[in-house]
């Protein structure tokens, strides 16, 4: 799952994003949220969540939980797609959102409402 990187080929890294976002995911659904909101960055949490779109409805109910409970610290454009993701609805009302390069099917806009958004 390694490959030789670099212009000289002297470092090591993933392969792809989308591996390392499996890790990173599987890591932070085994994490407390102390751990998590101290360990990991808005990248590591978006290659996770972005990684799980593959994974089946409990994997990714697990992650929105742990990942729900930083959410204070993510944009709020970030907290949508990750709704849309993990639990394929909306699970909050948004406010003022600026949506582009998002591409989503079914997601039903009655239970919570976007308000003042541009899509």
């Amino acid at each position: 799952m390694l490959d030789r990187k670099g212009r000289d080929e002297s470092q090591i890294g993933f392969i792809n994003d989308f591996v390392l976002g499996i890790f990173i995911g599987e890591i932070i659904c085994e994490s407390p949220i102390e751990k998590i909101e101290k360990d990991y960055s808005y990248y590591m949490l978006d290659l996770a969540c972005t990684a799980y779109k593959v994974q089946n409805k409990k994997n990714k109910a697990t992650l929105w939980e742990k990942v729900n409970s930083v959410s204070h610290k993510l944009q709020a454009i970030s907290i949508f797609n990750y709704d849309i993701i993990l639990k394929e609805e909306l699970m909050r009302i948004y406010n003022d959102l600026s949506v582009y390069d998002i591409t989503f099917f079914n997601l039903s806009f009655y239970k919570n409402k976007v308000i003042n958004s541009v899509f």
